[in-house]
Order: structure tokens, then C-alpha cells, then sequence
């Protein structure tokens, strides 16, 4: 930890929800884009022909398209939960610093 927080981190419901929000941002961008190359790539087939040989390689190719496919869509998956909690954090930092100040009753004249 930096000797700047004195080993504490200091959250704020504004910037968690900024980060929950790039998260989010961030897999629609990469799911937007990993679409696209499988739609470029739909348009290219077929890319083998009759012979044994091509046979093979587009088996092989087939196969790891589809374990990319379902792994990307697992990160995918597992990062906008990561930002959704973030979002979830936000709330309730900010719900506690409402109670916070609530307890603290109203300001009194001096």
C-alpha cells in the first residue's frame, strides 16, 4: 500500500460507478467486436474443400472457434458481474454515507 493512504483505501460512490459503467462498456466493445469477426468470418466460408486434408482443418478450425467462442463469452460474462457488483458497491457506499448523515441529526446553529 502507498504511505499516502495510510494502508487504507478511500472509495466514492461517483467513482465506482464510473468504473462499474467502463466495465460494462468495455465487454459490450469486446462483444460488439468479437461478433463482427464472426460474421467476417461466416462470410468467408467455406474455407475448406472435398479433399481429406481440408477436411481435417476445418474440423480443427471448427473446434477451436467454438471453445474461443464460449470462453470469450465466459469473460465476457464473469466481467460484467465484476462491474454489476462494482454498481452494487457504489449503492451501497452511498446508502451507508446517507445513514451516516442522517445519524448525525440536523446542523444546530452555534
Amino acid at each position: 500500500m502507498s504511505p499516502r493512504f495510510d494502508d487504507v483505501m478511500e472509495l466514492q460512490a461517483g467513482s465506482l460507478q464510473f468504473a462499474g459503467s467502463g466495465l460494462h462498456a468495455a465487454m459490450k466493445d469486446l462483444s460488439d467486436h468479437w461478433t463482427a469477426l464472426g460474421d467476417a468470418l461466416n462470410a468467408l466460408e467455406p474455407m475448406v474443400g472435398e479433399d481429406l486434408i481440408s477436411q481435417l482443418i476445418g474440423a480443427s478450425y471448427k473446434g477451436i472457434r467454438e471453445t474461443a467462442d464460449e470462453t470469450l463469452r465466459s469473460v465476457v460474462s464473469g466481467l460484467q458481474s465484476h462491474g454489476a457488483g462494482v454498481h452494487q458497491m457504489a449503492a451501497n457506499r452511498s446508502t451507508a454515507e446517507q445513514r451516516a448523515i442522517a445519524a448525525l441529526g440536523p446542523e444546530t446553529p452555534a
